[in-house]
């Protein structure tokens, strides 16, 4: 088990972090943003690893010891550590409850009582050098929208989504429906052979225009999931074709900078969808994975990837993909439970399949000759299932919103699922 010290210092879940604007924005909480992170107020403690001259200093070092001691800071007052993510803090009394989460340089402080919010922050700036920031309104280049009277809140990335656009020099491009045509295949042949034609690549800027949409995706896109992890694959050698691929990322973004994801209040009960596809691969013939999971409206977790065995049919590949949306399920439930907010986390969390045959193994531990190879790790589902954890639900496949988590898909099929919110007049992501 880690120690507190060696847990990392600033990296909070960003899982957690959509979770926890949604609860705050539903239950009326007042949300506050500091400026927490000050190397000059760290503390010496007795750390082998200590620098021992300026030239020495290790940035991630001082970090871990400025967490420390924010640890062992807020813990004196009555906060308690989540397990699920120790950058997230919670303190609770009959009537009251406090949320604190820890990410980068900010600190955001929620609760549903704003006399002891206020003096808990008092007493932070009297502890550490922190800049009250006022209401939340950004965090991470997250735009942070609520509607208190209609419970409503949406985070999106226009301004973020414009400053990649510009720096890549996008701005006078053409915009697309789709962030990857259908008829796009991308393998490792479309890579460069010659020298000459990887010295040429070195002057286009893909890593980093990669990098940047993969930021956009992981905090409020996922409708960009699939489309980035497949142009993320060839970073290391990409071909024109590559660059190309990336570049329709781009223009597809420049026409839906407005989209956001939007919570509105619904149930708290965790959903979950989950698909594969193994048609894609063409370098290793692997199927692709895609799920995501749902509370209050909209996604708070998401994931498309290529799965780490071939399959040998399509029933194989969608039980394979279960096996990473159970695992994330159950951190999921724990995390919620640690929180004490939803009144459905004692619920098994329904995950919804289009395949009957992979729902039918799932659920039944006879043996099956075609299926006797599957590794032994991925009946971790039925185990899943049996403690009541999880319940696979068939859907139709033309309902399956993780669909283009796993493919390229043509413009009606892609946007099926999106919806136009009245309030912030962007399309909201109902996925």
């Amino acid at each position: 088990m880690q120690t507190i010290l060696e847990s990392a210092a600033t990296s909070l879940e960003l899982c957690s972090l959509t979770v926890g604007l949604e609860l705050y924005s539903l239950n009326f909480w007042v949300i506050i943003k500091d400026d927490a992170f000050q190397i000059g107020s760290i503390e010496s403690f007795h750390i082998e690893l200590e620098a021992s001259s300026p030239a020495d200093f290790n940035p991630e070092l001082q970090s871990r010891k400025w967490y420390y001691r924010f640890h062992r800071a807020i813990t004196s007052i009555g906060f308690t550590m989540i397990e699920e993510d120790h950058r997230v803090y919670v303190k609770r009394s009959v009537k009251n409850f406090f949320i604190l989460s820890l990410y980068m340089d900010d600190i955001l402080l929620a609760g549903n009582n704003m006399e002891m919010i206020v003096a808990t922050q008092k007493w932070l700036s009297s502890t550490f050098e922190m800049k009250d920031m006022g209401e939340a309104e950004y965090i991470l280049g997250v735009k942070i929208h609520r509607d208190r009277s209609k419970k409503l809140l949406s985070l999106s990335q226009q301004t973020y989504i414009k400053r990649i656009i510009e720096r890549f020099r996008m701005h006078n491009a053409n915009p697309v429906d789709t962030p990857m045509d259908k008829s796009c295949v991308l393998s490792k042949e479309l890579c460069p052979k010659r020298e000459e034609e990887k010295k040429c690549m070195t002057k286009i800027p893909y890593a980093r225009a990669v990098g940047s949409l993969m930021y956009a995706m992981m905090c409020t896109r996922p409708d960009l999931c699939f489309a980035v992890g497949m142009v993320s694959r060839y970073q290391s050698n990409p071909g024109p074709d590559h660059w190309v691929a990336v570049k329709r990322i781009l223009r597809y973004l420049k026409g839906t900078s407005n989209l956001a994801l939007c919570y509105h209040g619904g149930s708290l009960r965790l959903v979950g969808y989950n698909d594969a596809d193994g048609s894609i691969d063409r370098d290793e013939r692997k199927s692709t994975s895609g799920y995501a999971f749902l509370l209050g409206g909209a996604a708070i977790t998401w994931c498309s990837k290529n799965q780490p065995c071939i399959s040998l049919s399509t029933m194989e590949a969608e039980y394979v993909a279960c096996t990473s949306a159970v695992q994330e399920v159950i951190w999921l439930r724990r995390f919620l439970k640690s929180l004490c907010i939803s009144a459905h986390v004692d619920d098994a969390a329904v995950i919804y399949c289009d395949n009957t045959a992979t729902i039918a193994y799932a659920k039944d531990p006879k043996y099956h000759g075609r299926t006797k190879h599957i590794d032994s790790r991925y009946h971790f589902i039925r185990d899943s299932i049996a403690q009541g954890e999880v319940v696979l639900r068939h859907i139709p496949t033309n309902d399956m919103i993780v669909d283009r988590f796993t493919k390229p898909l043509r413009r009606d099929a892609f946007h099926r699922h999106a919806l136009i919110d009245p309030l912030t007049r962007a399309i909201t992501l109902a996925l």
